[in-house]
């Protein structure tokens, strides 16, 4: 074998060694304890499967739905006209809880403290928060999802009471239960956000024809979190797109979500634009006073962090200004746009930077693996130079 040949296949071997310690993990090392969070595929159900699920589904709205409005009634004939002279959440515990009672106390005294956070007090719209203490023993009945709360909104039968539905949980259970700092300031926020559209229609009144469309089309995803009095940089990470000290993307999360949604998280105004007003040039048939929400955050977004972008609009043009586009016939990007002083996308993607990072879109080599590239190819260069400096001509 020639001197030439020889020194081409070690570069070649060394070479290959560089990339695998480079790339596969040391002999002997131990596997990652930690369980992924997120499965991003999943095995495709059977046909049967599927529409089991679809009936689990339509049973579940329905059921909610049904409870609603009977908690709604049993509400209003429990205090009567004088629920419209209330000036804070009016709390019931529903089921057979046996702390009912005591939760109920710890909970109302949370509920009052949360209310006076937003800046309610007397309103012409009451809020009635229901806790649903439901066991989930009976199997010959799909089981309710219990992570998000569910809404029955004023409609034309009842234009004076919004309701809220919880459906009691361990984790805010043993919140309310042990007294600890930490515990009591996540059990306020939950139970602010838990609100949502209701402490929207408490504080503002009900939108305009052309809002509450769009809202009704988008499920109110933009108005779930009414926290227009807090600090918008003492809450930049609003996401769970990031990971460990907030410089690596999630990925696994983010393929999952809308492509306007990530096309704002680039910086496109054109995106921003886009996945703010969807929804809002939809024909709707007939308003549903029912919102069931979902907060599992895989869910795909129609814009990232939308629950709490009208809050931080409201903050930001001021209550004047808010009531202006809150209350106003025009379309929906007319209004949005002259409240707040600029083009829906541009104020969108700069909102946006305040609590997630721009995503860079586009082929991109990860740095490490860049400069590995380049020091193989000055390897191979430098080895073609030498090698051939010394090539004979016979």
């Amino acid at each position: 074998m020639a001197r030439g040949v020889r020194l081409w296949v070690a570069i070649t071997i060394l070479a290959c060694g560089v990339i695998a310690a480079a790339s596969l993990p040391l002999r002997g090392t131990r596997a990652g304890t930690q369980t992924p969070l997120v499965f991003s595929r999943l095995p495709q159900p059977t046909p049967a499967r599927q529409r089991a699920q679809g009936l689990a589904d339509e049973w579940r709205a329905a059921q909610t739905a049904s409870r609603l409005a009977e908690e709604r009634v049993r509400l209003r004939a429990r205090l009567g006209m004088a629920l419209q002279d209330v000036d804070r959440p009016v709390l019931v515990m529903a089921g057979g809880d046996p702390d009912a009672p005591a939760l109920q106390a710890q909970l109302a005294a949370h509920l009052d403290s949360v209310w006076r956070d937003l800046g309610l007090a007397e309103t012409k719209i009451a809020v009635g928060v229901v806790v649903d203490h439901s066991d989930g023993t009976d199997p010959s009945v799909p089981r309710e999802e219990s992570w998000g709360p569910s809404y029955l909104l004023p409609d034309s039968t009842n234009r004076t009471v919004c309701l809220v539905r919880l459906q009691e949980n361990a984790g805010w259970r043993h919140a309310v239960q042990r007294e600890a700092a930490s515990r009591v300031r996540w059990l306020r926020q939950w139970l602010k956000t838990s609100l949502g559209p209701c402490a929207f229609l408490a504080a503002y009144g009900m939108p305009g024809r052309s809002v509450l469309g769009w809202l009704g089309n988008r499920s109110f995803d933009l108005a779930l979190a009414p926290t227009w009095n807090d600090s918008l940089a003492a809450d930049r990470r609003r996401t769970s797109l990031m990971l460990g000290d907030g410089t690596r993307w999630w990925w696994d999360y983010l393929y999952h979500q809308s492509f306007p949604a990530v096309a704002c998280l680039a910086g496109r105004v054109a995106g921003c634009r886009e996945a703010v007003l969807a929804g809002a040039s939809e024909q709707r048939v007939a308003f549903s006073p029912v919102v069931v929400t979902n907060r599992r955050f895989w869910q795909q977004q129609r814009l990232i962090g939308a629950t709490f972008y009208l809050s931080d609009v409201a903050r930001e043009i001021g209550r004047d200004r808010f009531l202006e586009f809150w209350n106003s016939s025009l379309p929906v990007d007319v209004s949005l746009a002259r409240a707040l002083r600029q083009p829906v996308g541009e104020w969108t993607g700069r909102w946006q930077r305040h609590f997630a990072p721009r995503l860079r879109l586009g082929p991109a080599a990860p740095l490490g693996a860049s400069l590995l590239a380049v020091l193989l190819a000055i390897a191979f260069v430098a080895t073609v130079t030498l090698t051939a400096r010394k090539r004979q001509v016979r």
